[in-house]
């Protein structure tokens, strides 16, 4: 599934392409394996001075928690993307997607609205944010 209900425009300038074409990009869920209808999320550290990148994988639920939270904005947390109708030329890319760029009146926004911000995230979210290397 394709969460249109988040959207950010890319301009694609690979070498796949003869001239730079404009996307709308969205959080998909995975759709095989492990983390089939799960969203990754990505984030960039660095650990003894070297940068390393770390994934995880976010049910829907979990994704509403964290922008809930104010999370996504806070870690700088990434989210893999692509194009509803598939037609980008590379694979899948991680932009950051800050709250702004939920849609208006849709029904993640209402997700989002509906997450108690007074209890704390749940339990599978912490895990999945220390997989990230947030301090929690």
């Amino acid at each position: 599934m394709v969460l249109i209900d988040i959207a950010i425009a890319h301009k694609y300038k690979g070498k796949k392409s003869s001239m730079p074409a404009t996307y709308l990009l969205h959080p998909f869920e995975n759709q095989q394996g492990q983390y089939a209808g799960k969203f990754e999320i990505i984030r960039n550290l660095t650990i003894n001075g070297r940068r390393a990148k770390r994934s995880a994988h976010v049910t829907l639920y979990e994704l509403a928690e964290l922008y809930a939270h104010g999370r996504m904005d806070a870690e700088g947390i990434r989210m893999r993307v692509k194009p509803s109708a598939d037609n980008y030329p590379d694979s899948s890319i991680g932009k950051s997607l800050p709250r702004a760029n939920v849609r208006t009146g849709s029904l993640f926004e209402g997700m989002v609205a509906a997450v108690n911000t007074a209890l704390p995230l749940s339990k599978n979210t912490l895990l999945e944010l220390t997989k990230l290397g947030v301090a929690l």
